[in-house]
């Protein structure tokens, strides 16, 4: 269920953020998802930015990306950020 997934998304993301001072209440209210294959969806959402961030998944590398990454990297019409690691 779309609705249980996003919840447990928030529940992470609030958690992660937590020494940020961000609430899960501004995570619940920013994030956004979406059913849908996955890179073309963020390169959906991807319309109209200046520049779009997102964080890498290591398997083999900092350079292995998985489908989805390389699918926006693909499809965004604006410089992507790719942060392999916590800043």
């Amino acid at each position: 269920d779309l609705r249980e997934a996003r919840e447990r998304t928030v529940t992470r993301l609030a958690s992660q953020l937590a020494d940020l001072g961000v609430f899960p209440e501004q995570v619940r209210e920013a994030l956004e998802v979406r059913p849908g294959v996955p890179a073309r969806e963020l390169a959906a959402a991807s319309e109209g930015a200046a520049l779009v961030f997102v964080g890498a998944h290591h398997r083999e590398g900092a350079l292995d990306f998985g489908n989805n990454l390389r699918g926006l990297l693909a499809r965004a019409k604006c410089p992507v950020w790719v942060q392999p690691d916590a800043f």
